[in-house]
């Protein structure tokens, strides 16, 4: 495991997802536990770039499909990089 040892670099904060079924597709909210300025990927078959401005706002994604999972990361000059996957209920 390495060890970061400058002091300008935080972790990434925590994002939650949650999914709401529309018929053959899906929308899943990401909700930033603290506000964040950075890049946020969601990971869904495809790549998506989305932005963090700071507020702590949700941010919401439209896909096809029955999602069941999803990839999604943060990173920004002074965060370290985080991805993780989770399941939508």
């Amino acid at each position: 495991m390495p060890v970061y040892t400058d002091r300008a670099t935080s972790s990434a904060p925590q994002i939650s997802a949650a999914k709401q079924a529309l018929g053959n597709y899906a929308t899943i909210t990401f909700t930033p536990a603290a506000g964040a300025v950075g890049t946020f990927a969601a990971i869904n078959g495809n790549i998506y770039d989305l932005s963090l401005d700071g507020s702590g706002a949700a941010v919401k994604l439209n896909v096809s499909g029955p999602a069941t999972s999803v990839t999604f990361g943060f990173s920004s000059a002074t965060t370290l990089s985080t991805f993780q996957t989770v399941p939508l209920p």
